[in-house]
């Protein structure tokens, strides 16, 4: 005991920079969820974060080169605090080629798009994972579906992820946060955000057909690139619901049979045990 005390009276900067990190925690679990709820709440109420959404987008389509980073920094805080990142997403498609023209902007959007997405979803697995996944652990194992599709996370971690990041199943922020928690690794999510590339293209795809439209109402309208449009987005929708039932019926797979294993190996745990009461009461 004197060495651990003589210990921590040799390192004072160790214990306070321990202490720091938990009173950042405590600062920072008090914070983003007070924060996430009011957005959750606002977007279906007051709608002040749409708003504010609608204006930032009118001033980075006129501030074109600046706007593409205010876009991806936005975009990664957006993430970050659960705001829809539909909004964003085909938001961004719209002003950017309404400024860029319909191919760059395009090209401007879907990489502004998927690196403040990308940039946005790391730092949520972060947070999730060093702030919540000491409680969540305690939990999983107190129901075998949770611990099921953590475990098929841990073993087939970028298979599961990148079929939900290829289709919206599940809500992007919510799948960012629960990744963060789980056993996966943070090579294996990192590698399965490229998942999100064919989602980001289409949406993007979508706000900047409508704002190729709403240059053609100021030029004039060419049957041919809207039709041309109009087939994009439908293939693209057709494409997106296909990937979203497959990701469905995979993962009921993988769930069920992780589940299947669970309950075998508490079965036979129970029965060891079983066994070894017989025993004794036998002696």
């Amino acid at each position: 005991m004197r060495i651990n005390d003589d210990n921590e009276s040799t390192n004072p900067t160790a214990t306070t920079a321990t202490t720091a990190v938990v009173c950042l925690k405590k600062i920072v679990c008090i914070i983003l969820p007070s924060l996430i709820t009011f957005i959750i709440i606002d977007c279906n109420t007051t709608k002040y974060t749409n708003t504010y959404m609608d204006e930032f987008l009118t001033w980075t389509k006129q501030n074109r080169y600046t706007g593409i980073f205010a876009f991806i920094g936005v975009f990664v805080i957006s993430t970050v605090l659960f705001v829809p990142g539909s909004i964003l997403t085909i938001g961004g498609g719209f002003i950017f080629v309404c400024a860029f023209g319909f191919s760059e902007g395009l090209i401007v959007g879907t990489i502004a798009v998927f690196t403040g997405g990308s940039a946005g979803a790391i730092i949520s697995f972060l947070l999730g994972r060093y702030l919540m996944r000491d409680r969540v652990v305690k939990l999983v194992h107190k129901y075998p579906l949770a611990e099921a599709f953590d475990k098929a996370l841990d073993e087939k971690g970028f298979r599961i992820m990148l079929l939900l990041r290829l289709s919206p199943i599940m809500p992007f922020n919510i799948v960012n946060y629960a990744a963060g928690t789980s056993s996966m690794s943070f090579t294996s999510y990192t590698l399965a955000l490229l998942g999100l590339l064919p989602g980001t293209i289409l949406f993007v795809f979508i706000g900047g057909s409508a704002g190729a439209i709403t240059n053609m109402n100021a030029n004039g309208i060419d049957p041919a690139q809207v039709s041309g449009i109009a087939s994009g987005v439908l293939f693209g929708m057709l494409a997106m619901l296909l990937t979203t039932y497959y990701t469905r019926i995979e993962l009921k797979k993988i769930t069920e049979r992780r589940s299947s294993e669970i309950a075998t190996r508490q079965a036979l745990e129970i029965s060891q045990t079983l066994d070894c009461s017989n025993q004794v009461v036998s002696r």
